[in-house]
């Protein structure tokens, strides 16, 4: 088995006074996880590593909105890994299902921003569901 992680490149509509992406839509959720759950913005500096978990059910969708990054994968059962190397110069949308363990390395020189969605609610609302699992691996 090899992991599979879809990716969704976006359209970028440029002009002079900047750029618009659609981004984050429910098509990109699978069926039965496309009910509105929450949106984050999550920042790092350069060679700082965030993550180092995985979910019991939670989907989640990654965007880089600024700098260079790679996101890591590891599948539990197989111990396959993947690399994805992620830019704000090719946008895509990458979509993370549940079980599979995954961090994200700032590789830029300046701090990176990426706008997450993710199928479950708040954070904080969730406080108390142990759905994150976090196990130590890319430094």
């Amino acid at each position: 088995m090899s992991i599979e992680i879809p990716t969704f490149h976006l359209k970028r509509h440029s002009d002079h006074r900047g750029y618009l992406e659609e981004l984050f839509q429910a098509e990109m959720m699978p069926e039965g996880h496309r009910e509105f759950g929450q949106c984050f913005l999550t920042t790092a500096k350069p060679g700082i590593v965030k993550g180092n978990h995985w979910h019991y059910r939670k989907y989640e969708l990654f965007y880089l909105v600024k700098g260079q990054a790679t996101l890591y994968f590891k599948d539990l059962e197989t111990k396959e890994e993947l690399e994805i190397r992620l830019s704000d110069e090719e946008p895509k949308i990458v979509l993370i299902p549940p079980k599979l363990l995954h961090a994200i390395k700032n590789t830029g020189e300046e701090d990176f921003y990426l706008l997450v969605y993710t199928d479950k609610q708040s954070m904080e609302w969730d406080k108390d569901d142990a759905d994150t699992v976090y196990e130590k691996w890319i430094t």
